[in-house]
C-alpha cells in the first residue's frame, strides 16, 4: 500500500526506516523505490463558474487520466454535516461524556455568542476538514477502511470516525460512524489539517492554541481581553467550556471556575488517531512536538523528521527530530531562523535551525498538569520609542502571535526551559532568536522532485502580510507587528499569498530545510473582476498542499484555497516540471476547499476533497437561494479513479487468457482463430465437442495467433469448441454450420462496420438502455445488442479498426468542426499512435478484441471479415505516396498495406493467403458476394476521368459478374464497405464509385458495366448491403430517375448502416448518375446538427447495424437497427414498395442530450451532480487537449 497524501511519510523497502535510511535517501541508494515507475496523472481543467447554479455547486474534473487509463469523474459527496448513519449524526458536537452539545445564539457572521443563554438547538458543525483513510485489518471489522474527519469549528471541536467500504468501481460507501472519544486528553481543540504516517495512523492538529496569558487576568479583563487584542481567543475558551458541561451564565464572574476546568496547555498539539488490533480507535496527544497554532505536521520519508506549520499572525516554523524513527514519544524540537536574501516574488531565504529542547512524552504529560503561564514566565512591560523597543535587564523582547502582533518582555523562570520549549513554543522560540513573523502558514508537503532529483518541501502562506512586511500592515505604515521582534522577513504585501519551494539537505542525521524561495504567488494585476480580488487563473490564499507522488502525479502538487479573494474557492494541480496549473475543483459560494489528500489502495486512487462552511465567508444571503443546497459541509472525493484489484495485487481478468473467434462458415467447414494472450511460445490445441482435432505451435512470428481450418462437418450442425494455450484455456465457444445449397432453411445474419473511428474508443461509462429494459454499459455496446438477436453469422464489412487515427484519452464532441461544444468522451483504454509498423497494426486489433462485449459476440457468432481504407489509412490506393501530418514524407502506402494485411489475416479467421474477395452460399435462398474494393483500385484522383477507372479491376469484376450469373440463390447479396449509390470523399479524392457529376465517368463506368450485365443477363434478387458513410439509409437506384444518360439497368436496393461505434455524420450526397434516391435517412443533419458534426456513439439514434432474415419460403426482411435494439427502418423484399411510407424511429424520441441514459440511472443522491454536468455540457467552451504517451 502506498499513500499519496499531505504527510509523505512512506515505507522504505517495506518497513519503517532504519537509522541508515536518511543516508540512503541522500546518496541515491534508496533500496526499493518509494513509488512505482508510473508517470501520468492528468485532470480535466474545470472552467470558472459563471452562473448562479455553478457557483452554488461543487464541480470537479470530468475526467482523470492515471497511468494511461482514463476515468470519468466528478466531485462525489460521501457524507454531509447532519447526515445520519445509524444513531450517529455527522458533525454533532459532544461533550466529555459523549452527550449532545447545544448552541449559543449567533451573530450576523454565524459566530456563537458565549455571553448569552444557550439555545435548544443541537450543535452540528458545518466545518469538516482533513479526512484520512486508514486500512483496517481487524478480523471483526465492519469495513476495510476507516476515515477520521476533523470538524474545526465550533468549540469544543469533534473528530468523527467513518467506517467505509471501497467498492469495486473505486467509489466509497459509509457503513458506520461515531464521534471519537478524546476525554482522556481533555477533548479536541480546533482540529485543522492533517496527514498520515507510514505506520497507518492519522496525524491531526489543534490550531489557534488558547493564549495561556489570558488566564492570568481577572474576569473583567479576561472578558474584554484588554491586555491582548483578541476577544476571539476569549470566545474560544468560553465556548469550549461546554465540553465540561459548563454553559453561560455558570462561569459569569467566576475566573476560578474557568481556571479549574480549563488548562490551555493541553491544547495546540499534534493528535494521533489510529486503530488497535481489534479495530478500535486510539487517541494520543503528542506534547513532544510542541504547542502552537498547529495547522499540520508532516513526517518526512526518513520516519524521523517532522515539520510543523503554525497558522496565524506572527507565527513560526518548527521541526521535531525523533530519537527513534517511527516513535514520536521522544525527540528534539527546533525553530527555524529565516535570513532573507531577496524580497522579490515572495522572497528568498537561507534557513537555519535553533534547538529549543529535548523531552519525552512521559515527562511532558506529568509537567502539563496544573501548568500555568505564571509558572513559566516572568513578564515586564516593554518600553517603546518609535520603532525601538527595550526591556528591563534579564528580560527578552519578542513579538509573537498567533492572534495578532504582540510586543512582550519575558523571562523564563529557573528550571522551566523545557516547559517553555514544549508548551510556549512560539514565545520561547522567539526569545532564542527564532523567526516568529510568518503569516497564515498553512500546508506543507514533502516532494521528491523528479525534475531535479532533489528532496524538497512546499509550503503555503495564505497571504504575505503583517509580520512578513517591514513595519507595515497591508501596505500601510504600522509598527505593531515588528516592534520588539527580529524583523527577519521584510516583503511587499500580497493578499493572494504564495507557495514556497524549500530545499531539504541532510544535516546532523535529519532532513533539514535549508533554503526557501517563492515558487508560485497569486497576484492582483491580472485576471480579476468585481467578484475576484486575485487572478482567477492562479492561486489565491493557498492552504492545503499535497504531493500527488512521483508515480501518480507526474511530479505534481495540489494546492487548495481558503480565500475570500476568489468568490468561489478552487483546488489546483500544479505540474512541477512545467508549472502548468489545472483547476480541478470549484466550490460553492463562501466555502473553503480543504482536506485534499490522495490515498492509494487496491488499485484505487481516492482523492479526498472537503468543502467547509458553504456560504460561510461570503455571499451569506445566497444560502437562501432556490439553487442552494444548504450550509452543511461536504466530505467528498474526485473520482472514482482506478480499478480495484484483488488482495494479491493482480487485476481481475476481464478478457480471456485465450482469445477465440470463428468465421468463414460453410455447410461443411469453419475457420477458428485463436490467440494466446500470455504471449508465450506454446502449442495451441483446438478441441471441438470435447475432442481434440488439431494443434499448432505459435510464437511471436504471428503474434501468438493461429487460424485452424476445420472441414468435414455436417450442414446445419451445432458445435462447441475450446482452444488451449499450454495450460491456459479459452471460453467454451460455439458455432453452427450453414445449410446446404439445396436446403430451403431459414437463416439470419447481421452486418456491421466502422468501429472505434474518429477517436471514439472503449468508454467504460457509455450506457444504453435496450428496448427490453436492460441497461448495457461500457465498451462496444452494439455487440451485446447483436448477440441478443442470435444471428447465424455476421458480416464485418470494413473499417473494423482505424489504424490511421489515435484513440485519445479524451475527445471533445462538437457540432461540427466549428460547432459548439456538446460533451466530453472518455476512452479507457486509449491508443496514442497512428499505425505504421506491424506491431502497431496488431495493437489496433488487440484493442478492439479486448472489449468484453465484442469478445463474447465473436465466441458465439461466426464472421466474414472484409476490409476498407481505415485498416490501412484514409482513402488510400495501391501505390499512393503518403506524407504529413500523419506520416513521414514519402511513406509508401504499399508498405502500410503489407503490414496491415498481415495483421488482418493474423487477427481474423481468414486462412493465410486466401483471397479477400470471395463468396459463400447459405442454403437455397442466399448467396453473399464479398468484393475487395480496396486492393485493385486506381488512384482516387482519376475518378473524374471520362475513361474507365478501376474499382475492382477486370479480373475481380469478371468474377463477380460470373458469380452472380451462376448463382441459383433467391437472393444475391453484394456486401461491401463502399456504397454504390452515395458519393464519398470530395473532389480529387472521390473514394467510391460516385462523384458529384451526373455524367458517368471514372469508376462509374465499371459500375455501369456490372449493372448492365445484371440487366442483360436478367439476374434477379441482387441487393447491396453496405456501410462506410456513418449514417443509416435505404436508397433505391432506379433507371427512371437516372441522370447519367443510361437506363439499361434493373432497379437496385441498397441498405446502408453504421457506424456501429464511431463518429457519425451526414447524410451525404447521392450519385444521381444511376438514379439514386434516398427513401430513408438518419444522420446528424436529420436531427438538426451540422452535416459533418462527428457526434459521439452516445448519440444513439446515429449508431446502427443491419439485420437480415430469409424465411424458408425465401422472403427476405431487412432491418436497419439502432444499437439499443429498436428498428429504425424495415423492408420486406419481394413485396410492392410504397416509398412514401417507411418505418423509422421517431426523431422526437431521440434525445440530443448526450447524457440521457446516465440521467435515467442516476441515483437521487447524485441528482445535483448530474445537473451540474448538464450545465457544464451546455456552457463549456471547447478545449484542445494534446495527449502524448510514453
Amino acid at each position: 500500500m502506498v499513500v499519496y497524501r499531505s504527510a509523505a511519510a512512506f515505507l522504505l523497502a517495506g518497513t519503517i526506516a532504519s537509522a541508515s535510511a536518511i543516508s540512503r535517501l541522500f546518496d541515491g541508494d534508496q533500496g526499493e523505490p518509494i513509488y512505482s515507475n508510473g508517470t501520468v496523472f492528468m485532470m480535466e481543467q474545470v472552467n470558472l463558474p459563471e452562473s448562479e447554479l455553478l457557483k452554488s455547486r461543487n464541480v470537479g474534473s470530468g475526467w482523470v487520466k492515471k497511468d494511461q487509463e482514463m476515468y470519468k469523474t466528478q466531485f462525489h459527496t460521501l457524507i454531509r454535516s447532519g447526515d445520519e448513519v445509524g444513531d450517529a449524526v455527522f458533525g454533532r458536537n459532544v461533550d466529555q461524556d459523549m452527550n449532545t452539545i447545544y448552541g449559543y445564539p449567533m451573530d450576523e457572521e454565524a459566530q456563537e455568542l458565549p455571553f448569552q443563554e444557550p439555545t435548544d438547538v443541537i450543535s452540528i458543525s458545518n466545518n469538516p476538514d482533513y479526512t484520512s483513510m486508514l486500512k483496517n485489518d481487524a478480523s471483526d471489522r465492519i469495513s476495510d477502511y476507516v476515515m477520521f474527519t476533523h470538524f474545526e469549528n465550533p468549540r469544543p471541536s469533534v473528530v468523527y470516525r467513518l467506517d467505509v467500504d471501497l467498492k469495486d468501481d473505486c467509489s466509497l460507501e459509509v457503513k458506520g460512524m461515531e464521534p471519537v472519544d478524546a476525554a482522556e486528553w481533555g477533548g479536541i481543540w480546533v482540529p485543522c489539517a492533517g496527514s498520515m504516517t507510514s505506520w497507518n495512523t492519522h496525524l491531526g492538529s489543534e490550531e489557534y492554541e488558547p493564549d495561556a496569558r489570558l488566564l492570568t487576568l481577572d474576569y473583567e479583563l479576561f472578558k474584554n481581553a484588554s491586555v491582548v487584542d483578541g476577544n476571539w481567543n476569549v470566545d474560544n475558551i468560553l465556548n469550549f467550556l461546554r465540553y465540561y458541561g459548563i454553559y453561560y451564565p455558570t462561569y459569569e464572574n467566576d475566573m476560578d471556575l474557568i481556571r479549574s476546568v480549563f488548562n490551555p496547555y493541553k491544547y495546540g498539539h499534534v493528535t494521533e488517531f489510529g486503530l488497535d488490533d481489534a479495530g478500535g480507535t486510539t487517541v494520543t496527544k503528542w506534547y513532544t512536538l510542541g504547542r502552537q497554532a498547529l495547522e499540520m505536521a508532516e513526517v518526512m520519508p526518513d520516519d524521523k523528521t517532522v515539520y510543523i506549520s503554525d497558522d496565524g499572525t506572527n507565527c513560526l516554523f518548527t521541526a521535531f527530530v525523533m530519537d527513534t524513527p517511527g516513535d514520536l514519544s521522544s525527540g528534539t524540537l527546533y525553530i527555524a531562523k529565516f535570513n532573507q536574501t531577496d524580497d522579490s516574488y515572495g522572497g528568498s531565504f537561507d534557513i537555519s535551525w535553533i534547538e529549543l529542547g529535548s523531552a519525552t512524552q512521559d515527562e511532558l504529560a506529568a509537567m502539563v498538569e496544573g501548568l500555568t503561564f505564571d509558572a513559566i514566565f516572568e513578564t515586564a512591560d516593554p518600553e517603546i520609542d518609535g520603532q525601538a523597543c527595550s526591556c528591563p535587564d534579564g528580560f527578552t523582547g519578542i513579538n509573537a502571535g498567533h492572534n495578532t502582533g504582540q510586543a512582550e518582555c519575558l523571562q523564563v523562570k529557573d528550571g522551566m526551559e523545557t516547559a517553555a520549549a514544549f508548551f510556549e513554543t512560539r514565545r520561547y522560540g522567539s526569545m532564542l532568536g527564532g523567526t516568529t513573523e510568518l503569516s497564515k502558514f498553512e500546508g506543507v508537503a514533502y516532494v521528491l522532485n523528479s525534475n531535479n532529483g532533489k528532496h524538497e518541501m512546499y509550503a503555503a502562506m495564505s497571504d504575505i502580510r503583517y509580520g512578513m512586511e517591514d513595519f507595515m500592515k497591508k501596505g500601510e505604515s504600522e509598527d505593531s507587528y515588528d516592534i520588539c521582534g527580529h524583523n527577519d522577513i521584510r516583503l511587499p504585501y500580497n493578499p493572494c499569498g504564495c507557495v514556497y519551494q524549500m530545499d531539504i539537505e541532510e544535516v546532523d542525521g535529519w532532513m533539514s530545510v535549508t533554503k526557501a524561495r517563492g515558487y508560485l504567488c497569486g497576484n492582483q494585476d491580472t485576471g480579476t473582476n468585481s467578484f475576484d480580488v486575485c487572478d482567477v487563473n492562479s492561486i489565491a490564499s493557498p492552504d492545503n498542499l499535497i504531493w500527488l507522488g512521483k508515480s501518480n502525479g507526474a511530479n505534481s502538487i495540489v494546492v487548495a484555497e481558503d480565500t475570500s479573494n476568489h468568490q468561489n474557492d478552487f483546488a489546483w494541480k500544479i505540474d512541477l516540471n512545467t508549472g502548468e496549473r489545472t483547476r480541478f475543483l470549484t466550490s460553492v459560494y463562501g466555502a473553503e476547499v480543504t482536506g485534499v489528500a490522495m490515498y492509494e489502495y487496491e488499485g484505487c486512487s481516492v482523492l479526498t476533497s472537503v468543502i467547509q462552511h458553504p456560504y460561510g465567508e461570503s455571499d451569506l444571503d445566497m444560502v437562501n437561494s432556490t439553487l442552494s443546497e444548504g450550509p452543511e459541509g461536504y466530505v467528498g472525493y474526485i473520482g472514482p479513479i482506478g480499478k480495484k484489484v484483488s488482495d494479491d495485487g493482480e487485476l481481475p481478468i476481464t478478457t480471456n487468457d485465450v482469445f477465440v473467434q470463428s468465421g468463414e462458415v460453410s455447410d461443411s467447414s469453419i475457420n477458428i482463430m485463436a490467440r494466446c494472450n500470455n504471449e508465450e511460445a506454446v502449442t495451441m490445441t483446438l478441441s471441438i465437442d470435447d475432442s481434440e482435432v488439431s494443434s499448432a505451435d505459435v510464437d511471436s512470428a504471428t503474434d501468438y495467433t493461429h487460424t485452424f481450418v476445420v472441414d468435414g462437418l455436417s450442414s446445419k450442425s451445432s458445435h462447441t469448441y475450446k482452444v488451449m494455450c499450454g495450460n491456459l484455456e479459452s471460453v467454451q465457444a460455439s458455432f453452427t454450420t450453414a445449410p446446404g445449397p439445396d436446403d430451403a432453411a431459414a437463416i439470419s445474419f447481421v452486418w456491421a462496420a466502422d468501429l472505434a473511428g474518429q477517436g471514439y474508443g472503449r468508454n467504460p461509462d457509455f450506457k444504453v438502455v435496450h428496448t427490453d429494459g436492460t441497461t448495457m454499459k461500457g465498451g462496444y455496446i452494439v455487440f451485446q445488442t447483436m448477440e441478443k438477436l442470435a444471428p447465424d453469422f455476421a458480416l464485418f464489412q470494413g473499417d473494423m479498426i482505424y489504424a490511421d487515427g489515435a484513440i485519445p484519452p479524451v475527445k471533445n464532441v462538437t457540432n461540427g468542426s466549428e460547432g459548439e461544444y456538446i460533451s466530453t468522451w472518455i476512452n479507457n483504454p486509449s491508443l496514442d499512435f497512428v499505425a505504421v509498423t506491424l506491431d502497431e497494426f496488431r495493437a489496433n486489433w488487440k484493442y478492439n478484441f479486448g472489449d468484453e462485449k465484442m469478445a463474447s459476440f465473436l465466441s458465439k457468432v461466426p464472421i466474414f471479415n472484409q476490409w476498407d481504407d481505415h485498416e490501412v489509412t484514409n482513402n488510400w490506393w495501391p501505390g499512393e505516396v503518403l506524407g504529413g501530418p500523419l506520416y513521414a514524407e514519402d511513406t509508401q502506402a504499399n508498405d502500410l498495406w503489407a503490414n496491415s494485411l498481415q495483421a488482418l489475416y493474423e487477427y481474423n479467421p481468414i486462412e493465410a493467403d486466401s483471397s479477400i474477395y470471395r463468396s459463400q452460399r447459405f442454403g437455397k435462398h442466399l448467396e453473399i458476394f464479398f468484393p475487395d474494393f480496396r486492393s485493385f483500385r486506381s488512384p482516387n484522383a482519376d475518378n473524374n476521368l471520362t475513361s474507365l477507372v478501376n474499382m475492382m479491376g477486370e479480373e475481380q469484376l469478371e468474377w463477380l459478374k460470373n458469380g452472380l450469373k451462376e448463382s441459383t440463390a433467391t437472393w444475391k447479396v453484394i456486401s461491401s464497405h463502399d456504397p454504390l449509390s452515395i458519393v464519398t470523399g470530395s473532389a480529387g479524392d472521390y473514394d467510391s464509385y460516385g462523384n458529384e457529376d451526373p455524367a458517368i465517368k471514372g469508376r462509374e463506368l465499371e459500375l455501369q458495366d456490372l449493372l448492365s450485365f445484371i440487366h442483360d443477363e436478367d439476374i434477379s434478387g441482387v441487393i447491396s448491403l453496405t456501410s462506410d458513410v456513418h449514417y443509416t439509409a435505404y436508397v433505391n437506384m432506379s433507371p427512371e430517375k437516372a441522370e447519367g444518360g443510361f437506363d439499361g439497368f434493373k432497379q437496385l436496393d441498397e441498405f446502408v448502416i453504421g457506424p456501429i461505434h464511431a463518429g457519425s455524420f451526414g447524410p451525404n450526397y447521392m450519385d444521381t448518375s444511376f438514379g439514386a434516391t434516398p427513401v430513408y435517412e438518419m444522420g446528424p443533419l436529420s436531427l438538426g446538427y451540422e452535416r459533418w458534426a462527428n457526434l459521439s456513439p452516445d448519440t444513439s439514434a446515429l449508431q446502427s447495424f443491419g439485420h437480415a432474415a430469409v424465411s424458408e419460403d425465401g422472403i427476405l426482411t431487412i432491418k436497419l437497427m439502432n444499437i439499443d435494439g429498436s428498428v429504425m427502418f424495415e423492408k420486406t423484399l419481394g413485396e410492392s414498395v410504397d416509398y412514401s411510407d417507411t418505418t423509422s424511429v421517431p426523431i422526437s424520441d431521440v434525445a440530443k442530450d448526450l447524457a440521457n441514459s446516465d440521467a435515467e440511472t442516476q441515483s437521487e443522491s447524485d441528482e445535483s451532480s448530474a445537473t451540474v454536468f448538464a450545465i457544464r455540457a451546455a456552457n463549456f467552451v471547447a478545449f484542445v487537449l494534446v495527449m502524448a504517451f510514453a
